[in-house]
């Protein structure tokens, strides 16, 4: 499945993101985003105090596998969608702070 909200035609953004994309997993789901978008993760992620990390990440991992079953089904809103993406890049920025 492809999702395509950048008005682009989606063979150009598959190209460009098969070139220059970072692949995020969750489950057996992966997607790929331009690195800008995990960079501003990361710094999101930078100004969360220390302490408060693992309990953030473990409650994006719940709304996470909340959505997934939609998601993979092709089923989920636009909403649901953009929060699923969202939810992505700050897990997988989590997951490098409170993995190290």
């Amino acid at each position: 499945m492809v999702r395509n909200d950048s008005g682009k035609p989606t063979d150009q953004v598959m190209k460009h993101l098969l070139k220059n994309g970072v692949k995020l997993e969750y489950g057996d789901l992966a997607i790929l985003v331009e690195p800008g978008k995990l960079e501003e993760a990361d710094t999101i992620v930078a100004d969360i105090p220390v302490g408060d990390r693992h309990k953030i990440m473990w409650s994006v991992d719940t709304q996470l596998r909340r959505m997934l079953p939609l998601v993979r089904m092709g089923a989920a809103s636009k909403k649901t969608m953009d929060n699923f993406y969202n939810d992505m890049l700050l897990w997988t920025a989590l997951k490098k702070v409170c993995t190290e």
